[in-house]
């Protein structure tokens, strides 16, 4: 048998390392490139072959469609099964999703809805409306307000502590105590989902009601949002499955519901549904047959390009402002570890579009995103040109990859008599190739346990919670560097044992 992978075997493990620390950072959807054409007003032909070529590339088993022109909703449709491998729920426009990120459009309303009535103010600080409110440094958390909340400015940093699922929200809010401000407030963007987090503990604060009572009675109620919920997926046939890609494919997988995280994450709503709250907001707070949910001051205060993110792009409240492919949008996306979604609206031609998905993948393209942006180039008259590499290739090609790092280490273990025959005439060499021989062998065992140890460190998250994120890539990071730390620890022993022995 040949060695599979053709590399010295004392640069495996820190390629292997490498490979799984890259496995489990990268993250990101390369978008589609387009080239300009006449508009020619909505044919959906194109867009549902649009829908159906990305749906077979990266192996969705669902996507949700829903368009608005002239601020109203006038086309919802679903694209294969709510499910992989049922047919008799098949997806439309009314299947209910969880929204991820887009969650924090609806947190964003019931902000501005309690400012409307005074309830609170946008620079109010956080302690003045939650005097239990704490972060690391006490002097710059007093400083923080409502408005940095909702810009992202408030300096709390990307990835801070989580509570375990069925923790209320406020112990996720009580967990930023122990957490260093990358900012000081209002000096700078970074997006941090536990911004809105604290924003949800505000509006229970003033309202006098839990939050998710308070988005029932407030939002979906007046708009007549029959599927969107805030108590997590219905137990019905008709709900979506959300699912995660094992080595390309796409795994059902049934996770509990968030609800310290519903104001930034774990609303369930469908495309129909989520496209009326568009409407509204496109509507000055108010749909075209009349509901409304904000003053016209208020819609706009909240859609108003605020926190720069960077040239062109800032955020605003729940949304970002800035160009889809050179047209002028306000859109957010939702990325969870088994949905994905994302809604654009072109404000100069009163045109939106939702697209959700049930499958995640933090490696390669963004499905759903990659959809959202080229449909909304479609309704701006611009014709995708060309797509990033499909998932079912990028996530395919990855698998074989790490499948090869893993017969290789096979390989060593089948060779290690071989290996250890041949030691005795390396350590009789040159002084200097038995220290490199040593510096070797202690390389490759500080490796798999700094690896396991800093990967949680440099992301923030346990490797239980990287396993949640990317199942495939957590657990063969894990495997193989177990075996390689076994591997490593037998090789280095007998390295150690040869020297000794020499020396004697």
């Amino acid at each position: 048998m040949t060695t599979p992978w053709p590399m010295p075997a004392t640069l495996r493990p820190a390629f292997a390392a490498r490979s799984c620390v890259i496995a489990v950072l990268l993250a990101g959807a390369l978008s589609p490139t387009l080239s300009r054409s006449a508009p020619q007003g909505v044919d959906l032909d194109p867009l549902r072959q649009l829908i159906e070529r990305v749906r077979a590339q990266d192996r969705i088993p669902g996507v949700a469609l829903a368009l608005i022109e002239q601020g109203q909703v006038s086309h919802t449709e679903g694209f294969g099964d709510a499910c992989r491998g049922t047919t008799d729920a098949p997806v439309n426009g009314n299947t209910p999703f969880i929204l991820g990120s887009m969650s924090k459009l609806f947190t964003a309303i019931a902000v501005m809805q309690l400012v409307e009535r005074q309830s609170q103010r946008l620079d109010q600080a956080i302690q003045e409306i939650l005097p239990w409110f704490r972060v690391a440094d006490g002097a710059a958390g007093a400083k923080i307000t409502v408005r940095q909340l909702l810009h992202h400015t408030s300096g709390l940093p990307r990835i801070t502590p989580m509570a375990d699922a069925n923790r209320p929200l406020a112990d996720h809010v009580r967990l930023l105590a122990e957490v260093e401000l990358w900012a000081p407030p209002g000096t700078g963007h970074k997006y941090s989902s536990a911004n809105y987090q604290v924003l949800g503990a505000i509006v229970q604060a003033r309202s006098g009601l839990d939050f998710g009572r308070y988005v029932q009675e407030h939002i979906i109620a007046p708009l007549g949002l029959k599927h969107t919920s805030t108590q997590g997926l219905p137990r019905t046939p008709e709900a979506a499955c959300g699912h995660r890609y094992w080595a390309g494919v796409p795994l059902s997988v049934d996770l509990p519901h968030e609800v310290g995280r519903l104001p930034t994450a774990s609303m369930v709503s469908s495309a129909a549904d989520l496209a009326r709250v568009l409407s509204a907001l496109m509507g000055g707070g108010q749909t075209v047959d009349g509901a409304r949910i904000l003053s016209p001051a208020s819609a706009a205060r909240l859609v108003a390009p605020a926190a720069r993110i960077r040239e062109g792009l800032h955020y605003a409240m729940g949304l970002r402002v800035g160009p889809i492919h050179g047209v002028s949008a306000l859109h957010h996306g939702g990325v969870l570890n088994h949905f994905r979604g994302k809604w654009v609206i072109l404000p100069g031609s009163r045109q939106a579009v939702v697209v959700l998905t049930n499958a995640s993948s933090h490696l390669g393209r963004m499905s759903s995103h990659v959809l959202a942006n080229a449909l909304a180039a479609r309704l701006a008259g611009r014709k995708p040109a060309g797509f990033a590499l499909p998932l079912k290739y990028f996530l395919g090609a990855v698998a074989a990859g790490l499948l090869l790092l893993l017969l290789s280490m096979f390989n060593e273990v089948r060779k290690l008599g071989q290996w250890t025959e041949a030691l005795p005439e390396k350590l009789g060499g040159s002084r200097l190739g038995r220290v490199r021989l040593l510096a070797t062998a202690v390389f490759n065992v500080l490796l798999p346990p700094v690896v396991l140890i800093g990967v949680p460190a440099a992301t923030g998250m346990s490797w239980s919670q990287l396993i949640g994120a990317m199942p495939d890539m957590g657990w063969w990071c894990l495997v193989y560097l177990s075996l390689s730390l076994v591997l490593a620890v037998v090789k280095g022993g007998r390295v150690v044992g040869g020297l000794t022995a020499g020396d004697q």
